[in-house]
């Protein structure tokens, strides 16, 4: 059945490699389900303002009145812009909305969803949620903000059509919390079967690295809730030169990652790379990392990240601290690493002791445990609703 509804996704934030987004916006258009997408988000210096991301996508970000503006160094006076310039953008956003007379709004952000009600209010549009951690719950975040987010959600959720959520965990919290069965998982699984006949693999030769060198690669935001910190100090402290660590995006403590790199041999760093370059890079390394030696939300706990899927689809196993639980599930069930407690010690002494022969027998189960995960599949359930 081929559909020809207009449709508009909301997403909180400048619409540039959030691959997520755009598979599943591919998804709709390809398979007929939505006629012409337009994806409105924020604005950041370097993009476009309007875009065409495929024939039946369109892109739109916008400015918000403080990035109109000179550049504020005064902290209080900076905070205050951004406060008063929170509500004209917003307006802009819902205007924006209403000129494309959709008649289905995919809202990724919890942050957005009150702009996703009043069209609905306005033109009776349907709303799918589709977030992609628990945003009410997330680490870093303060008491007040996740308040109000909490406020929004409770209420948005009365008028939602159905939500999508990332891993099991976050589907069994909101049927639990929302008291509703109109929940569906859609795991965030690259699209990377289609790129394994052509592999062009470059991690080791962009680093000078060796074949007989053990590399770890930690890939995606670098920022310290991430413990890219720990990580980091655990592996200068080891005895075995051939072990290397390799971080991989950016973040708030990327400087303090590219000074780890510039003091330790053993430790590398390379900015994000385009989203079709991941797996050229990620299948050259050994074993992808995702370790916090710290309390964590339960945003955290219940994550999937794509960087697991990443890793799997990339041929390598996956090192992860166990307070990271349904990833953690996931390694259990498919046998595509190792969990180990959340202590730097701990940490230390399992790196030092980690072998080549260790991790070739981990690769062989990783390779049989690809098959389980296929975008295709499962992104299909959005034909659904």
């Amino acid at each position: 059945m081929i559909f020809n509804k207009k449709g508009v996704t909301l997403v909180a934030n400048a619409i540039h490699n959030t691959s997520r987004l755009f598979k599943i916006s591919k998804f709709l258009t390809e398979k007929g389900r939505i006629g012409q997408l337009t994806v409105i988000g924020f604005w950041n210096e370097g993009l476009a303002l309007e875009e065409d991301y495929a024939p039946k996508i369109h892109i739109e970000r916008r400015k918000s009145l403080k990035q109109k503006l000179p550049k504020v160094r005064i902290a209080l006076l900076s905070k205050f812009l951004t406060v008063i310039s929170i509500i004209p953008f917003f307006i802009g956003i819902f205007f924006s909305c209403l000129r494309k007379k959709p008649e289905v709004v995919y809202c990724h952000d919890v942050l957005l969803l009150p702009i996703a009600l009043l069209v609905k209010l306005c033109n009776g549009a349907s709303i799918i949620y589709m977030p992609h951690e628990l945003e009410t719950e997330e680490t870093g975040s303060g008491k007040v903000t996740n308040l109000f987010l909490k406020i929004i959600e409770k209420v948005g959720m009365k008028f939602v059509k159905h939500t999508t959520v990332v891993s099991p965990g976050i589907q069994y919290w909101y049927q639990n919390k929302y008291k509703t069965d109109k929940v569906s998982l859609i795991r965030n699984i690259p699209d990377f079967d289609n790129q394994k006949d052509s592999i062009n693999k470059k991690l080791r030769s962009t680093l000078g690295l060796s074949n007989s060198d053990i590399v770890f690669i930690y890939q995606g935001l670098i920022g310290n809730s991430r413990g890219v910190l720990e990580v980091a100090t655990t592996f200068s402290m080891l005895k075995d030169s051939r072990k290397h660590l390799v971080f991989m995006g950016y973040g708030p403590a990327t400087n303090a990652i590219t000074d780890f790199a510039s003091k330790f041999a053993n430790i590398h760093y390379i900015p994000a790379v385009e989203p079709k370059d991941i797996f050229d890079y990620t299948s050259d390394a050994d074993v992808g990392v995702f370790f916090i030696a710290q309390e964590i939300s339960m945003s955290y706990k219940y994550s999937l990240p794509n960087k697991y899927f990443e890793y799997v689809k990339s041929g390598i196993p996956i090192l992860i601290s166990q307070n990271l639980l349904s990833i953690e599930v996931e390694i259990n069930n498919n046998q595509t690493g190792w969990c180990i407690n959340s202590s730097v010690e701990v940490l230390h002494e399992f790196l030092e002791n980690i072998n080549s022969n260790d991790i070739l027998e981990a690769k062989r189960k990783v390779i049989l445990a690809d098959e389980n995960y296929n975008w295709e599949k499962e992104v299909k359930i959005l034909s659904n609703f």
